[in-house]
């Protein structure tokens, strides 16, 4: 629903939202519903998948809407003087604290991003970015002090 709030707030303000699990799981309770008076918000492979007509596209062009790719390798870039490095971490919440508090002490992080653990219910995995590459003393430095970090890869920011 953030996605597409702006457009909602604009054309479509007092209509009642309701969060679903996925696009595709909203979908699926339209296509499944009764009531003629719903609609789902999502992308369009999944209004042909529950035979669903699109309403209005590109609707989700906000400024926080942005896809990320990953390009993967096995040989990391030198570095290019502006560079970003991505971690994977995977830990509870307590070991987060931890872990982003060494971080934080190394590096100036971008963004990060949060997943469900498969190991427990308060587990938690991040993959996390940051300023500069890994062959940066600060940041080895962290990487060797902090085996909880896997390093993705460094690669020029754009």
């Amino acid at each position: 629903l953030e996605e597409v709030k702006p457009w909602l707030d604009r054309e479509m303000p007092h209509v009642e939202r309701r969060p679903a699990a996925s696009a595709g799981a909203a979908a699926k309770l339209v296509a499944q519903a009764s009531r003629s008076d719903m609609a789902a918000m999502g992308p369009p492979s999944a209004a042909r998948i529950h035979a669903l007509a699109s309403v209005a596209d590109g609707i989700e062009q906000g400024p926080h809407n942005t896809t990320r790719w990953w390009v993967l390798g096995r040989v990391m870039p030198a570095p290019s003087g502006r560079d970003k490095t991505s971690l994977l971490l995977s830990v509870d919440e307590a070991g987060f604290q931890r872990s982003l508090q060494a971080l934080t002490g190394a590096a100036r992080v971008l963004a990060i991003y949060e997943r469900p653990g498969r190991k427990s219910l308060d587990g938690h995995r991040y993959v996390i970015d940051i300023v500069g590459h890994a062959s940066q003393p600060a940041i080895a430095g962290l990487l060797a002090q902090h085996r909880e970090f896997r390093l993705l890869g460094s690669y020029p920011r754009r």
